[in-house]
């Protein structure tokens, strides 16, 4: 799940790139450099954030328990968990559209990964914790 997190500025930086041989930027526009600087901003304040909270919820995980996890917690924090999953989980699926409809299939293979990489963290957000 670590290498998951840990790759996914390599794989914009080759989707980006794939996307640049192919032409689908103007040579004169600033149409590449908005999202690259977006993705850079979230590097640098975002992912400090989420590399803590995998460390947090990874200590908590137990293999035992199902992805698809409901009712052992909180109905607050179910479904705070299930909103964030959704949205990683949603935001992936367009990833994959897009690989499979463009045959970027790098970009595809990560975004099944990281779909199941939200899932595999929800439950362990959900999880009971054995003391």
């Amino acid at each position: 799940m670590l290498i998951v997190f840990l790759a996914q500025p390599a794989v914009v930086a080759w989707y980006y790139q794939e996307t640049l041989r192919r032409g689908w930027y103007e040579k004169d526009g600033d149409t590449i450099g908005i999202p690259i600087v977006g993705n850079l901003l979230v590097w640098a304040f975002v992912l400090p954030l989420v590399a803590w909270m995998l460390v947090w919820l990874w200590r908590r995980y137990e293999p035992a328990v199902s992805i698809f996890v409901t009712g052992s917690v909180s109905r607050l924090r179910s479904v705070g968990y299930t909103i964030l999953a959704g949205i990683v989980v949603l935001s992936a699926a367009l990833w994959v559209a897009e690989g499979v409809q463009e045959a970027l299939w790098l970009t595809t293979i990560y975004a099944l990964i990281s779909m199941h990489a939200a899932l595999v963290l929800r439950a362990s957000g959900l999880g009971a914790r054995v003391v």
